[in-house]
């Protein structure tokens, strides 16, 4: 799966989970002197991900074995001639785990822990607040959300 960005910069704002990625790519690319082909490779990987259902499910289907999709990502990248350094990228994303990402490509957040629960008054009547924190972010990132919001995304959670 390919993080469905325009530019390295914005790679590299996911955090933990894409910025060894987005660097060693980065680096890579400039030392083969081809940033900007591997970045119009990827762009177009994303596009053809848009046009093609099938191609983007394989590309986030973990069920498929790490051999297949090799085998298939080497196929791809030959036919369409992609650079060594998009091919070997792609290959070891392929194999990785990463986080999931929603359909506009950002990182599926889930609740870790609520931090403090509050009552605030809306519209002449009380609404319950809860601070949560967020898997992959820090305590001090934690935001808080209408109880009733959050039931409603989150019903199988146990504080």
């Amino acid at each position: 799966m390919i993080c469905p960005q325009t530019s390295w910069t914005v790679w590299i704002k996911y955090g933990s989970d894409y910025d060894c990625f987005a660097s060693t790519l980065y680096l890579s690319a400039v030392k083969a002197n081809a940033p900007e082909k591997v970045e119009s490779e990827l762009l177009d990987l994303v596009e053809a991900s848009k046009r093609s259902p099938s191609f983007a499910q394989f590309m986030k289907d973990l069920t498929v074995p790490k051999v297949t999709r090799i085998k298939a990502l080497t196929e791809i990248c030959a036919d369409a001639k992609l650079s060594d350094v998009t091919r070997n990228f792609l290959c070891v994303v392929a194999t990785s785990t990463l986080p999931p990402v929603n359909e506009e490509g950002n990182m599926q957040i889930e609740p870790v822990a609520v931090l403090e629960r509050k009552m605030v008054k809306r519209n002449n009547r009380v609404v319950v607040q809860w601070l949560v924190q967020w898997s992959r972010s820090f305590p001090e990132d934690a935001t808080w959300i209408d109880y009733e919001e959050f039931l409603s995304k989150f019903p199988n959670f146990q504080p």
